[in-house]
């Protein structure tokens, strides 16, 4: 008859120390789903950020070949004038319209350059934003990892209590016997 109440108190706290290790298992697939996401999302800025990279060494390309041509035509527009003015120095007109011609290029220069400027500028704030996004990732990671450890533990010290209460009661049981 003295066996009934122990057996009984015995049940429940298995029956507690089962919930805690299911609350602790629920816990930690959703913290392993969340760690997986953390990961994808990292994954997802590296490629963004590779991207963006080759974006900006296209720009670049394109910037220099730009330049290397704008070098070309000046040599040759130069190259010209002092033809004309060798051959005709009455080809006033020719040598103004040439000018022109260089000075609208060299506006355009400026226009490319600046453009450059401001996609390269952009360029760096999504970069910049993306390390802000990993930085984050990794923090959330860390707290979610040392929430784990936390509930890993305290399931521990519930296993022993238990582990302790049972001998106890298990003692308990035979002195009364």
């Amino acid at each position: 008859g003295k066996m009934a109440p122990l057996r009984e108190e015995l049940k429940s706290s298995q029956a507690e120390a089962e919930t805690a290790q299911l609350a602790y298992k629920t816990l930690e697939k959703g913290t392993s789903a969340e760690i997986a996401q953390l990961q994808e999302k990292f994954r997802a800025s590296e490629t963004a950020k590779e991207k963006e990279s080759a974006v900006c060494a296209t720009l670049k390309l394109q910037y220099s070949e730009y330049v290397e041509m704008h070098a070309e035509y000046v040599s040759s527009v130069n190259a010209d004038l002092e033809l004309k003015s060798a051959t005709n120095t009455s080809n006033q007109e020719t040598n103004q319209s040439l000018m022109c011609e260089l000075t609208s290029k060299e506006v355009e220069l400026r226009k490319l350059q600046s453009e450059f400027d401001l996609k390269h500028t952009k360029l760096q704030g999504v970069n910049d934003q993306l390390k802000t996004e990993l930085g984050d990732s990794l923090n959330r990671e860390y707290e979610l990892k040392a929430v784990l450890k936390e509930c890993e533990q305290t399931i521990n010290i519930m296993q022993l209590e238990q582990q302790q209460k049972l001998e106890e009661d298990s003692k308990r049981a035979l002195s009364l016997w």
